[in-house]
């Protein structure tokens, strides 16, 4: 991450190619982790053979065998489960617009997992785990994504001064003052109910946040077409509970008028119904996870839902050290906002370590979670 002027509130963020990792050339069987990027529960019962997935093709499994297989066979004792993230994360990266109730062979790259197939996958697998393998379970939560900087970074509202001036908003007024006039035509009509009336989009730098919101494509509104044949474009101001991406502040840097004249495309904003529909499959997720762990004794629970969540309004301090789910020097996440760097991986393996210590009797030592790196920033002026 970088900040391009002196005075910059928000990061760049310098992206590089990189390597293509080689294929897994040890001993599979003395492999202990098998965390594969882009894997959906559902996969790690499927036979290898059949998964579209870069990460577990390197490790060479023949293509009737899967995951669960390799993991059983090797008679572990523990097994930490973390699914859930990738069931998600797909549906959230295509704000929202895909699919959530599909049979596994529908589900594309912008679907999530449904609910009922997560909990079968996880349950199938963690009763295999316990019966062939006679292991003791622990099972993590899924945390919110729309409380990663990826999705926190980016304000609905611009802000004064670095992001419209005084001047533009009256340009901008200008600029939408035929569609406010014919919205307010539309309105007065008899047969509009305050459910179907248009928003009007008004700037106004001493007016608030809200007044200096973001335009954004709305499919969701009702069409309006008037006799004169002039359709009313379906574009509205952003909410204060509605997200952008990140990536968004390359796009911003590129085209200044993203937003403002030309309204925001629905694949690059994440509404409110779409955050709601989010986190109904997040809670749907983190309910299965929450029910299986206590039904057992030898399954155990990590929390990580709470810890992201607690992050996020900056209540966790390791030896006198805040740490933060933004994009700040105590942050834990790594620059893509999504996931979290060194730092923030010390810290989950540091509360595992308190988990297993508490639940299996044992002595693992800490972690010194302030010596690992974080996020590094950088000045292009």
């Amino acid at each position: 991450l970088f900040y391009r002027f002196s005075g910059d509130e928000i990061p760049a963020r310098r992206t590089a190619e990189g390597e293509t990792p080689p294929d897994y050339t040890g001993d599979t069987e003395a492999l202990r982790d098998f965390s594969f990027p882009g894997l959906r529960s559902y996969n790690v019962e499927d036979e290898a053979g059949t998964i579209d997935n870069f990460y577990l093709e390197r490790l060479g499994l023949s293509g009737q065998q899967s995951l669960l297989d390799v993991v059983t066979d090797g008679d572990p004792s523990v097994v930490l489960i973390s699914l859930g993230y990738d069931d998600l994360l797909p549906y959230v990266l295509g704000s929202a617009t895909g699919a959530r109730s599909l049979a596994k062979d529908e589900i594309s790259n912008s679907d999530a997992t449904p609910v009922s197939l997560f909990e079968s996958s996880l349950r199938n697998i963690a009763d295999r785990l316990q019966n062939d393998a006679n292991a003791s379970l622990v099972l993590s939560t899924v945390p919110d994504p729309l409380l990663t900087p990826a999705f926190t970074t980016i304000s609905y509202s611009m802000e004064l001064g670095s992001e419209i001036t005084g001047g533009e908003i009256g340009q901008l007024n200008s600029f939408y003052r035929e569609f406010n006039e014919r919205a307010f035509e539309y309105n007065l009509g008899d047969t509009v109910t305050a459910e179907y009336e248009r928003p009007f989009i008004d700037f106004d730098a001493d007016g608030g946040d809200q007044l200096r919101a973001r335009v954004i494509i709305d499919p969701a509104l009702p069409d309006v077409v008037f006799e004169d044949g002039y359709e009313l474009p379906k574009i509205r101001q952003m909410d204060e509970d509605e997200y952008l991406p990140y990536r968004l502040e390359q796009v911003f840097h590129d085209n200044p008028e993203y937003g403002k004249t030309q309204p925001i495309e629905p694949r690059d904003v994440i509404t409110g119904d779409g955050a709601d529909s989010i986190r109904q499959l997040l809670n749907g997720y983190n309910a299965v996870i929450r029910n299986l762990a206590s039904s057992s004794e030898n399954i155990h629970l990590l929390d990580i839902e709470q810890l992201v969540s607690e992050l996020f309004v900056g209540e966790i301090r390791e030896r006198g050290v805040f740490f933060n789910a933004d994009f700040s020097r105590g942050s834990l996440f790594s620059a893509d906002g999504l996931f979290l760097n060194p730092k923030g991986n010390a810290l989950i393996a540091q509360r595992l370590i308190e988990l297993l210590n508490q639940e299996y009797n044992v002595e693992l030592l800490p972690l010194v979670v302030n010596s690992y790196p974080g996020i590094s920033f950088e000045q292009d002026f």
